[in-house]
């Protein structure tokens, strides 16, 4: 007996997860390290839900980029997520405290991130590269998943 055409195996259909949606993009190169940290004690869904859903993306298609994940056991840990940059005076902190969506999307317009794989909208694909010297200007909320 033959395998179906059409469905993925399971390690198919993890690469083309990790490979499109939120997340799936190349951030620039200016960004040196991302750290996120967490307590496991406390309501911190945001962070728990980026941890799984957009960060393993983000790491997967930028595999320089140290991440750093801290979840302690300990009540009383401020939920934080920080990019650091190349000059260690602009370092980025971000909100956790909501959804993982706008958290990732947050990180993804401040850091300039272009797309790795991506099915853009009429609209888009015209406004993606408005600069004369062809750099990308994307806003992620154009973006269809």
């Amino acid at each position: 007996m033959s395998k179906r055409i059409g469905t993925l195996t399971r390690t198919a259909q993890i690469l083309l997860d990790l490979r499109t949606g939120l997340g799936a993009a190349k951030l620039s190169p200016r960004v040196r390290k991302i750290s996120l940290s967490f307590s496991r004690k406390e309501f911190n869904a945001g962070a728990r839900y980026f941890l799984r859903e957009n960060l393993p993306r983000i790491a997967y298609n930028n595999p320089t980029i140290p991440i750093e994940v801290e979840i302690s056991k300990e009540k009383g840990i401020m939920q934080s997520l920080i990019v650091e940059l190349d000059d260690p005076k602009d370092t980025l902190a971000f909100d956790c405290q909501r959804q993982s969506s706008d958290i990732c999307r947050d990180l993804l317009n401040a850091t300039q991130a272009v797309p790795a794989i991506l099915l853009l909208n009429e609209q888009s694909k015209k406004d993606l590269f408005l600069d004369k010297d062809d750099t990308p200007k994307v806003d992620i909320k154009k973006w269809v998943y």
